[in-house]
């Protein structure tokens, strides 16, 4: 029998069960959380860091990928703080950067609504999400 957990998740309680990712209850909950290295098909990864949210514990926050920590029951959870957001965008600026012309890195700063990269431009279109090595 699965055990079922609450989280509370940008203010709302949600019921999860034990072993869920923060990801997958967000998703569940309809809440957009911005992923570029998370496949369904493989183990999560977190090597884009773009999935971050801001959870509590004990009083004190931290930021912590989404996709692969498992909460536990009473977890605050956080996904679109002051901290999340400009932290995500120094993410996605660096990852501008480095594939420039990346379509996806470009659709995901429209959505975010990240404009330009104040970093110097490298041109690779790799972001070493690493997705194409553990899919082989």
């Amino acid at each position: 029998m699965e055990q079922t957990i609450t989280v509370t998740l940008n203010g709302k309680e949600v019921i999860a069960t034990q072993g869920e990712s923060i990801l997958d209850i967000a998703r569940r909950a309809h809440v957009y959380i911005p992923t570029l290295c998370h496949n369904d098909a493989l183990e999560p990864y977190a090597a884009c860091r773009m999935c971050l949210v801001e959870i509590e514990q004990r009083g004190r926050t931290r930021l912590v990928t989404s996709c692969n920590y498992y909460p536990d029951d009473g977890l605050i959870i956080n996904t679109d703080t002051e901290r999340v957001v400009s932290t995500r965008n120094v993410i996605l600026e660096l990852l501008m950067a480095r594939a420039s012309g990346n379509r996806e890195i470009e659709k995901l700063a429209d959505r975010l609504g990240v404009g330009e990269t104040r970093f110097k431009k490298i041109g690779d279109d790799c972001i070493l999400c690493g997705m194409c090595v553990r899919a082989c």
